[in-house]
């Protein structure tokens, strides 16, 4: 199902005046609304899209988990998203990334993960290297697009 939803949003996000129009209103909404884009109508729709996904990921973890609860996943759930999206290259200014690279960064932080497991790493260390890993990651952003304004 993962795959599934991975796949089409790549080929929406790549393909469509959809996918065009959601990376131009993440880049700049203000320049998007005056190229003639119905800022308001995508950003519902965007919002909507994520309400959808959303519930589905909490439908595969129920699945996954065979219990819920409010708590389940959580703040860790959310900051390993963060950190998958911004290891795969998407910037956080917004405006550019891809799927790909989002579907690597999970594999990536799936790795390590794994391997501190297998190391018997506490698990509350092992969010601090998920915060760790998304704060080499960011800065490593930031000094991208200062290098990339300079040329």
């Amino acid at each position: 199902m993962a795959v599934l939803v991975l796949v089409a949003t790549a080929l929406v996000m790549r393909f469509t005046v959809f996918g065009r129009d959601a990376f131009a209103i993440g880049g700049n909404e203000h320049v998007a609304r005056l190229s003639g884009i119905n800022v308001t109508a995508r950003k519902l729709t965007l919002y909507a899209v994520t309400g959808a996904l959303s519930g589905l990921a909490g439908v595969m973890l129920l699945s996954r988990l065979g219990a819920s609860s409010p708590g389940t996943g959580g703040l860790t759930l959310q900051l390993t998203a963060v950190a998958a999206v911004v290891i795969g290259g998407t910037s956080l200014a917004g405006g550019h990334g891809t799927v790909v690279g989002t579907a690597l960064g999970v594999l990536l932080l799936g790795v390590v993960a794994n391997a501190l497991n297998l190391v018997q790493v506490s698990s509350y260390f092992q969010q601090v290297s998920v915060g760790g890993v998304l704060l080499v990651a960011a800065i490593a952003n930031e000094l991208h697009k200062a290098r990339s304004a300079r040329h």
